[in-house]
């Protein structure tokens, strides 16, 4: 995912959240779409700060054997994971291995490993690394060695909910879907 492609389609369409607020993390995750009517800290959108090569580099180390597709590595350089619209899509960062303590929620995205180290999500192909999940149903989200994106419950076999052909047609689909969704509720509510 290139830079032009990130901050047109990914960050552009989240940005109308600026509207309800806005705030930088002390550790850099950006916090768009104040909501107090949810928690009195709480914001619609988190997206983490960059990741740099050396530790893309020390996460592709740790994975086994497994390929980082080249649009996960440009997307981790632009943003190490977010939360948005509330958690219903969450997606991982890596954090490394020498990186400091985390002291609070907005420190560290979630974590990466936690399903593509020892442990990998059932139904999962051996290539593949689980990205993240929706909060709605529990699925997740993996990226094929293709780049390729499947949604799915875990289980054996593997239940696909849904696919698209690369990161960047998912990620900014869903960001499009969601908005629609949110803005129609809010102006119901």
């Amino acid at each position: 995912m290139n830079k032009e492609f990130y901050q047109r389609n990914i960050l552009k369409p989240l940005e109308i959240w600026k509207a309800r607020g806005e705030s930088v993390h002390d550790k850099g995750a950006i916090l768009l779409g104040f909501m107090p009517e949810v928690a009195p800290k709480a914001y619609a959108h988190i997206i983490f700060p960059p990741l740099n090569e050396s530790f893309i580099s020390e996460f592709q180390q740790r994975l086994n054997g497994r390929r980082i597709p080249e649009s996960l590595a440009e997307l981790l350089k632009l943003a190490n994971g977010m939360s948005i619209f509330l958690g219903e899509i969450t997606l991982n960062g890596y954090i490394p291995l020498k990186g400091e303590k985390s002291k609070g929620f907005l420190d560290n995205p979630p974590n990466i490993m936690i399903d593509n180290g020892q442990l990998m999500v059932k139904g999962s192909d051996s290539t593949d690394i689980t990205i993240g999940w929706y909060q709605t149903d529990g699925s997740y989200i993996n990226i094929k060695s293709d780049s390729s994106i499947v949604r799915f419950k875990p289980g054996l076999p593997m239940q696909v909910i849904q696919s698209w052909p690369d990161l960047e047609t998912w990620l900014s689909s869903e960001i499009a879907r969601l908005n629609t969704e949110w803005q129609h509720k809010l102006i119901n509510s």
